[in-house]
């Protein structure tokens, strides 16, 4: 059904940090065929992104949900927790209303990103040193050009462009 989330390959178990990746709950276990994300059966979903070990989803409600490994604060939950299954970012209710996410991976690194319906930048994870709360991204050249290790993670401003993430957007 329209809205609806599934997720399947690689669910993590046994494999250090990387829990939830699929967003099942106590089932890590990998799955081959897609399966529907029950935490958010009900839930309109826009978006999805999805990054090395984490993902993130965007209800049509302008909310964020995040699952998977939390090791770089990529969550956005104000830990380094991993999430087994989707969980709202409680720092972006009622702040803001998200039209865009991002989620990246670079050398080991996880970011996540959200643009507001106003425009602005908020960045999580390893882009900032690991901050595990949304933070408002600064403008001028930070903004255009982001990174998450020595790879370029993100460019939220034309006309740069880099292929390992892409805005998803409502």
């Amino acid at each position: 059904e329209a809205g609806e989330v599934l997720s399947f390959g690689c669910g993590g178990s046994g494999r250090g940090e990387f829990y939830g990746m699929l967003g099942h709950g106590e089932d890590e276990h990998d799955h081959f065929t897609p399966r529907l994300i029950e935490a958010l059966r009900g839930v309109r979903i826009v978006a999805v992104s999805a990054g090395g070990t984490h993902s993130l989803c965007l209800s049509e409600a302008g909310m964020v949900y995040s699952f998977g490994s939390g090791y770089d604060g990529q969550l956005g939950h104000g830990d380094c927790h991993s999430q087994l299954t989707p969980r709202v970012i409680e720092g972006l209710q009622g702040v803001v209303r998200v039209v865009g996410i991002a989620a990246g991976q670079g050398d080991y690194a996880e970011t996540s990103f959200a643009v507001s319906e106003e425009g602005d930048v908020y960045g999580w994870g390893e882009w900032k040193g690991g901050e595990s709360r949304p933070c408002l991204v600064p403008g001028g050249e930070e903004s255009r050009q982001m990174r998450s290790g020595p790879y370029p993670t993100a460019c939220l401003m034309a006309p740069l462009q880099y292929p390992n993430l892409r805005l998803s957007t409502a």
